[in-house]
């Protein structure tokens, strides 16, 4: 087949902006080599808190479908409660109060299965965030640094969009504060009652 002479034009014209673009994306990545560590972490994890929401809400997507993964043939509900239990406990937590969390959680997983469907699809009030007030009753927001399954910036995120809404990051504890790591847990406690007691003028214990 014989190219057109318009065809031929096109292509000519065409090559000059192919030049400028690779040139373009050539001074780009020159540039990108000389910025630090640092820089490249940074603009990452600016990119991540900018998505992170849709990360959320997507990541939870599969749990609507909880009865049908919890009862597959190649699944045994006693091993997924058991992983679900112990990976997000902090690994410095108390041992002995970690394996009690474990075998508490171990020993119901049918009633795990139900209080991953309900914190993860059945009761969702994303869309209702706006409309709690935190000056007429307070909320205060606690998550383990360790918490995978609630990512501390997840949460911080949901009490920002809560008027009044306060954010502790319990650092060093993970998913089971009350229970993994007792001893500690208190003081964050304390914190939170405190708040309470600025909020609504009462004392706290």
């Amino acid at each position: 087949m014989q190219t057109s002479t318009a065809d031929r034009f096109a292509s000519l014209a065409a090559r000059p902006r192919y030049e400028v673009d690779a040139e373009g994306r050539s001074r780009l990545s020159e540039a990108g080599n000389l910025r630090s560590d640092e820089s490249h972490y940074h603009a990452q994890r600016m990119k991540f808190l900018e998505h992170l929401g849709g990360i959320v809400r997507e990541s939870f997507k599969p749990m609507e479908n909880i009865g049908e993964m919890w009862c597959h043939t190649h699944a045994r509900a006693a091993h997924l409660c058991a992983s679900s239990t112990w990976d997000p406990m902090a690994p410095q937590s108390p041992d002995m109060d970690r394996w009690l969390t474990w075998h508490y959680y171990t020993q119901g997983s049918e009633a795990f299965r139900g209080d991953l469907y309900f914190y993860s699809v059945d009761h969702d009030l994303r869309e209702e965030l706006q409309n709690i007030d935190g000056r007429r009753c307070p909320v205060i927001m606690m998550t383990g640094t360790y918490d995978y399954l609630t990512p501390p910036e997840a949460t911080e995120n949901t009490a920002r969009q809560i008027k009044s809404g306060v954010y502790i990051e319990t650092e060093d504890i993970g998913h089971f504060p009350m229970s993994e790591n007792y001893p500690l847990f208190p003081a964050y406690l304390k914190e939170a009652l405190g708040i309470v007691k600025e909020v609504q003028g009462v004392e706290s214990p």
